[in-house]
């Protein structure tokens, strides 16, 4: 069964999870359709892991001055995840509408199941 659906305004094939908006630049293979229901999985599964990997870099503290907020309170304030398919074993993590202000862009690069967590940046 087919999860993304071609978007021609954005010219990408996107799909979404339960809370999670998903994006590919290509037409997806089966391997990609299959990676990208196990990562919807494994995000609910590696929440927190992802949510100290972004409090505890000093982009996200500098830009945001969020002394002492915990994880749980950073999952409230980040809003909708969109995770963007690279291939069938990497693919970054955006967060367009967090709510700690209104500017900022998280977004950071993964690989496998957010096995790895890397290069966090903030761009506002």
């Amino acid at each position: 069964m087919k999860i993304y659906k071609y978007d021609e305004y954005n010219n990408e094939y996107t799909a979404k999870i339960g809370e999670i908006d998903f994006c590919i630049d290509h037409e997806p293979s089966d391997i990609e359709e299959s990676y990208t229901i196990e990562l919807s999985k494994a995000y609910d599964e590696k929440i927190m892991k992802i949510m100290n990997f972004i409090l505890t870099n000093e982009d996200f503290e500098y830009a945001f001055e969020q002394d002492n907020m915990t994880e749980e309170e950073l999952i409230e304030s980040l809003g909708t995840p969109i995770i963007q398919i690279i291939n069938e074993n990497e693919g970054t993590l955006t967060y367009w509408n967090q709510s700690l202000d209104d500017e900022h862009i998280i977004l950071f690069e993964f690989i496998g199941k957010f096995d790895e967590l890397l290069n966090l940046s903030i761009d506002g």
